[in-house]
């Protein structure tokens, strides 16, 4: 390899890396560093705090229940425990009808108080259903609503989700949402748009933060009944568990388990729709959510 072709290859490493600094909010002089935003850590580490909820049964008859979105995310808090560096007692579950919205703002004002150190990280989880309206998107608490005049009220901002994270003194802040994708109808009459909007904003709250949306990675945030789980949390469990660590230095960075979920969710997602597009319990355009 010639001298000139060593310099092009090495000016696109250092540019390529220091477009990763800048997403981290890291200071160009940084450039040369290993990225510090990690996932996975080999031993517990006290500063480490996550909120991990998952819904199959809501209250609204407005509302459809799902399948695996509770199994979901005791599979999620199980990884980290096992896997990530978070001890039992730092891991906050909510589940099912105790997901509602008074209960996962007060468990998430509680923990974003509870920053250990300069290496810190919190966790933001939850699977179950979300849909954009207006300019907001919103995950449904267990009492959430889909009903115009309570959809603000009843529901909860993904934005103020990060607003709250982001006020914490926390070095990083990562927040999973693995929630349907389609349109919320109510008695006829569209209520919202399909899927999030404008998610190129989420995460631009404060430095270290990051937000992973199921529907970024696919047309559509799926529960596969061959999995028994929704796509996007199988393929960020087994990643978390070990597939992402793709240099197996014991350690997951951010790029590893952005690219790692880039890859499996549109695999698995074409996988499963070729199987069988009408057995998935999948998000459907109908009266329910």
């Amino acid at each position: 390899m010639g001298a000139n072709m060593k310099r092009i290859i090495g000016t696109l490493v250092l540019t390529a890396v220091a477009a990763l600094c800048a997403l981290f909010n890291l200071s160009a002089q940084d450039a040369s560093k290993p990225i510090d935003i990690k996932i996975l850590r080999e031993a517990i580490e006290s500063g480490n705090y996550a909120i991990v909820i998952g819904i199959n049964d809501y209250f609204s008859e407005d509302i459809s229940d799902l399948s695996y979105a509770e199994k979901d995310a005791r599979s999620f808090a199980e990884v980290l425990e096992k896997s990530g560096g978070y001890s039992d007692n730092h891991i906050s579950v909510l589940l099912g009808k105790d997901a509602n919205q008074e209960a996962i703002l007060k468990a998430l004002g509680t923990l974003a108080r509870m920053a250990e150190g300069e290496d810190s990280t919190i966790l933001f989880y939850f699977s179950g259903h979300g849909f954009a309206y207006g300019d907001r998107n919103y995950i449904v608490p267990s009492d959430g609503s889909v009903m115009e005049d309570l959809i603000e009220v009843r529901n909860i901002n993904i934005e103020k989700i990060e607003e709250k994270l982001s006020e914490s003194e926390f070095a990083r802040k990562f927040v999973f949402i693995d929630a349907c994708r389609n349109q919320v109808t109510v008695c006829g009459k569209d209520i919202g748009a399909k899927g999030f909007t404008d998610v190129a904003t989420l995460g631009k709250h404060g430095n270290g933060m990051r937000v992973f949306l199921g529907t970024q990675f696919g047309e559509l945030s799926r529960e596969s009944k061959d999995l028994q789980s929704g796509i996007f949390t199988y393929c960020l469990v087994e990643g978390l568990a070990g597939s992402a660590d793709l240099n197996n230095d014991g350690v997951i960075c951010l790029y590893e388990l952005e690219g790692y979920l880039s890859s499996e969710m549109k695999e698995m997602s074409f996988k499963n729709a070729r199987r069988s597009r009408s057995s998935d319990a999948g998000c459907s355009a109908s009266r329910q959510l």
